[in-house]
């Protein structure tokens, strides 16, 4: 009965602080990755959103030639869904409903030298 009992072992406070130590590292590895992963997705989202705003503005330019500025209520209907812009005025953000693009024939020019989408910075 006495060997039964010597032949049993426990985990050792040594072994068990290896393991923290390693799952440590493999959690200070993998947040940042995460983390930069989640942020260059949503920068993905934002540009996609302005693709889509850039061809609804053209739609409704062939729609409406006559035009000279296109802003977000003229081709509110041309999206599939509603896409917020915002400005940076100072520190504040504030919904955009001004002119989007100046309209010259078939160019459009953004007005704005940057703009916002969900937050995201987008440089048109």
């Amino acid at each position: 009965m006495t060997s039964l009992l010597k032949n049993k072992r426990g985990v050792t406070l040594v072994e068990l602080l290896a393991v923290i130590i390693i799952l440590g590292i493999i959690a200070a590895i993998a947040v940042p990755t995460i983390g930069n992963l989640i942020e260059n997705q949503r920068e993905k989202a934002a540009l996609a959103e302005w693709t889509n705003v850039q061809e609804a503005a053209r739609l409704y330019n062939i729609d409406e030639p006559t035009d000279l500025t296109i802003t977000m209520t003229d081709i509110a209907s041309y999206l599939s869904k509603t896409v917020t812009i915002q400005t940076l005025d100072g520190e504040v953000y504030s919904d955009y409903t001004g002119t989007l693009f100046t309209v010259s024939g078939t160019t459009l020019t953004p007005v704005a030298t940057a703009l916002y989408i969900n937050q995201i910075q987008v440089n048109p």
